[in-house]
């Protein structure tokens, strides 16, 4: 007999059977583990039905949902071997291990980017800095002359300022944090289909450190900044 089909399973769990199917039902579900299991989680929601229904809230589903994409798009973010065991660890407490949120939307098509940060529920208990925006002429080392940027800064508890070229699809994370090993900074894609992870690097003859990113796609996603014991939430 192969495995029962849904409508079997749930005929089963709420006995509308009948006794000879009923029979067949038990008979293969004694043999077979996979079906069993299936059962017994049926079976579990029908004795805690109450219970699951009272605790079950749209909101708090979507956030487990926006919380398991955010893991899923950082556990394949490219990363070199020296941080790919700090990467998933940062990956396994997400809601614990976040400093620093914007929510972000670029659109490379008409050189805007705007930042917010609403919409960061899911990471449950956070208290972000408040970023303001701060529209300056700002230049990347090697990169020629200034040129006006949205610029956004957050002066506790750490100095953070972030900055965006929505032209040339560039983001550069600053931060004067004395951790070491310095935080991971992340860019997460909010459907979780992408993600790029660095750790701030030290500046020569400067006091902050900061890290890039380019060729950033169009689209919603999520800055990240990990807490470190200096850059409580």
């Amino acid at each position: 007999m192969d495995h029962l089909n849904s409508d079997q399973l749930r005929a089963y769990a709420v006995d509308e059977l009948d006794h000879d199917t009923c029979l067949d039902v038990e008979i293969h579900l004694a043999t077979c583990q996979h079906c069993a299991e299936r059962v017994k989680a049926l079976l579990s929601v029908r004795g805690n039905f109450d219970q699951i229904w009272e605790t079950w809230t749209v909101t708090t589903h979507a956030e487990e949902f926006q919380v398991a994409r955010l893991r899923y798009a950082l556990s394949r973010a490219p990363a070199s071997p020296d941080l790919r065991e700090r990467l998933a660890q940062w990956a396994a407490h997400i809601t614990e291990s976040v400093g620093t949120a914007l929510s972000v939307f670029l659109d490379a098509s008409t050189h805007a980017v705007s930042v917010a940060q609403e919409g960061l529920e899911f990471l449950h208990g956070m208290s972000f800095p408040r970023f303001e925006p701060v529209p300056v002429p700002f230049s990347i080392a090697g990169s020629g002359g200034g040129q006006p940027w949205a610029a956004f800064v957050a002066p506790t508890p750490q100095w953070t300022k972030v900055t965006f070229d929505p032209t040339q699809r560039r983001a550069l994370v600053q931060s004067d944090v004395p951790t070491v090993p310095r935080p991971l900074v992340a860019l997460v894609a909010r459907d979780g289909s992408w993600a790029h992870v660095a750790p701030f690097r030290a500046v020569e003859g400067e006091a902050f450190v900061l890290t890039e990113f380019e060729e950033i796609p169009s689209g919603d996603f999520l800055l990240l900044i990990e807490k470190t014991p200096d850059n409580p939430a």
